[in-house]
């Protein structure tokens, strides 16, 4: 979907040799969504086996969904609020433009994480295996392995941070006033 957006950014600047408006950039994202989901669909159609259609039969209950998906509403409202309350508390004592430099900070202060959280994400089946089998000394040589690769995946980040700090450039946009 995002290459497919991107390219037709692309595509829609080279053929109006002009700056793409926002109204222009929405309608452009909504085509992409919209070619991406009618593919998927083809794709599931063509992919799926015939006896699933012939013999299947809908059963709903939708007391007992609507009863388990009250909570998981409610654990991603308070996720939300988590994780939006940090700019809204500085939206309320400084200016827009600094709630702005402190969010492209926060989400670039995000990729330091990211590599971590990607790896251990992969290793924990690995680590449950290890775990049932009580084999202690993989599980030991699994989380160090992770640790040090997730070190040096988030260390170019954290180095930029470091090295440039308030200077910091993304892209076109200067991380100071």
């Amino acid at each position: 979907r995002h290459m497919l957006f991107i390219g037709a950014l692309f595509v829609f600047y080279w053929v109006a040799s002009s700056r793409v408006r926002p109204d222009q950039a929405m309608a452009l994202h909504a085509a992409s969504v919209l070619i991406c989901l009618l593919t998927a669909t083809w794709a599931l159609r063509v992919a799926k086996p015939a006896e699933l259609s012939q013999h299947a039969h809908p059963v709903y209950e939708s007391r007992r969904w609507l009863g388990s998906a009250i909570p998981l509403v409610l654990v991603a409202s308070m996720e939300v609020i988590n994780t939006q309350v940090d700019m809204l508390m500085l939206g309320i004592f400084d200016s827009a433009s600094h709630v702005g430099i402190y969010r492209v900070a926060s989400q670039g202060a995000g990729l330091v994480a990211f590599g971590l959280t990607a790896l251990g994400m992969m290793a924990m089946p690995y680590m449950a295996r290890f775990h049932a089998q009580q084999q202690k000394e993989k599980m030991q040589d699994l989380a160090k392995l992770v640790a040090r690769a997730g070190f040096f995946l988030a260390l170019p980040a954290a180095l930029i941070y470091v090295a440039f700090g308030k200077s910091t450039k993304c892209g076109f946009l200067q991380l100071s006033q």
